[in-house]
């Protein structure tokens, strides 16, 4: 028998995180529950996809973006009550056509945590190596996830340099200075990209991405069992959701 956790056990332990999701499953599940949340547009299949994407961000160990997503599309679903009140007509649709885009923003968003969660870029790349990917596409695709770290480590350490010397931009430097502040921000990171645009390149030649041919594979993708369980359960739920309202 499995022991119950403690009742004042760290919330962190109710919601394990040791379940692997094979990539391809992920990608097929979050453009499932996407183009869901697009087709489907009454408050209560919202509510239920809202439901449904915070289940498998808690699935793959991500709970507190499942709770904070969820809250927020559970406060734009009760705000949205309050819309058909508004006596102007056009302020009336611009607050509904506001509302419709955060609902399907935050199902996007969690759907994009469900895919990208603890997926490495080698893991990302072997996906679509597997799945045939042209190399149009797995090469950007590598070369963006692999800069946009670097640029943000990049900015950090500039703002930190700018800041020691006392030239850290701020608000009013940026209004009354926009020039001066574009020299300390935008050339450094300019010059910084292009060397680590080199980098990567040179990276690439080394690892044979010039090489005609089919390469090796990193990582061996395989589904298993619990795959396609959670495959049928997702598929099912949609398929209840979108036909539900027509009984």
């Amino acid at each position: 028998m499995t022991a119950c956790p403690h009742p004042m056990a760290p919330i962190s332990d109710l919601f394990p995180v040791q379940v692997r999701i094979d990539p391809r499953i992920r990608l097929l599940l979050a453009m499932l529950v996407t183009v869901a949340s697009f087709a489907l547009t009454s408050p209560a299949a919202n509510g239920a996809l809202v439901a449904l994407s915070a289940a498998l961000l808690i699935i793959v160990g991500r709970w507190r973006v499942a709770i904070a997503a969820s809250a927020l599309a559970i406060a734009v679903i009760l705000s949205a009550a309050g819309i058909p009140v508004i006596q102007n007509r056009t302020v009336m649709l611009s607050f509904a056509m506001l509302g419709y885009l955060i609902q399907k923003l935050v199902v996007m968003s969690m759907m994009g945590m469900f895919l990208t969660t603890r997926v490495s870029i080698a893991l990302a790349v072997s996906t679509l190596e597997t799945l045939k990917a042209p190399t149009v596409i797995t090469v950007p695709l590598a070369v963006a996830l692999r800069l946009m770290p670097t640029i943000h480590q990049d900015w950090r350490a500039l703002i930190d340099c700018l800041r020691i010397r006392g030239l850290a931009p701020t608000p009013r430097s940026t209004l009354t200075h926009p020039l001066r502040t574009a020299e300390h921000l935008i050339i450094p990171m300019l010059m910084r990209a292009l060397r680590t645009c080199d980098e990567l390149a040179s990276a690439g030649l080394a690892r044979g991405l010039d090489v005609a041919g089919p390469r090796t594979i990193l990582h061996k993708l395989t589904f298993r069992p619990a795959d396609i369980a959670l495959v049928v359960a997702v598929v099912i739920t949609v398929a209840t959701i979108a036909v539900y309202p027509l009984l």
